[in-house]
């Protein structure tokens, strides 16, 4: 995502990078931020820092405080969860930019040092919409980023593990997860801890 909104600024000087605010609250602008890191193609996360740290509350958003750090790994068969904003759901109207979250649950199919991964191998996964006037799901493009937790069975909370960053078409698309856990505590990736 960085790399992309980094390469539409160098020929278009109005793009903004921008995170959504709650209902009825305008997005929040983030162009800005300071890249701390890039993992680029060999992986796709980067890390972030806002010059006013508060400046996500202006749109009704909080900081996910993760119980430790390094986050956990995923393990094969826990649930995971994750909420984004895909692009065919985006629209402009007299409101403003219109997106509707679209929340995905289901298993974790395999964990590989790269990836985690949530394949519906019986395809079983079913898409339920709330509003009958949107398009039936097609695309996942536009969650990219989208952070993904599993659930802790013994305390039902969440636990952070990763971020979406691509994923095939439909409600059966495959979903690829970088791991949080190659964040460190300063922002910086842990490329020592990857083994490719």
């Amino acid at each position: 995502m960085i790399d992309r909104y980094q390469q539409l600024k160098t020929t278009n000087s109005e793009a903004v990078l921008a995170i959504t605010g709650n209902s009825g609250t305008q997005p929040i602008i983030v162009s800005d931020a300071q890249v701390i890191d890039n993992g680029g193609k060999q992986l796709d996360l980067a890390t972030m820092r806002l010059p006013d740290a508060g400046r996500i509350t202006w749109g009704g958003k909080s900081y996910f405080k993760a119980e430790t750090w390094p986050p956990v790994r995923a393990q094969k068969g826990q649930v995971a969860v994750l909420a984004g904003f895909p692009g065919m759901h985006r629209e402009p109207s007299s409101r403003g930019l219109e997106v509707r979250a679209t929340p995905i649950c289901d298993f974790v199919t395999s964990v590989s040092d790269r990836n985690i991964f949530l394949v519906d191998e019986d395809m079983a996964r079913v898409a339920v919409k709330h509003n009958p006037a949107l398009k039936d799901l097609d695309s996942l493009g536009g969650m990219s980023g989208s952070a993904v937790y599993v659930v802790d069975e013994g305390r039902h909370v969440p636990m952070l593990v990763g971020f979406m960053y691509e994923a095939g078409q439909g409600t059966h698309a495959f979903i690829f997860i970088a791991h949080a856990a190659y964040i460190r505590a300063d922002g910086r990736l842990d490329r020592s801890s990857m083994p490719w």
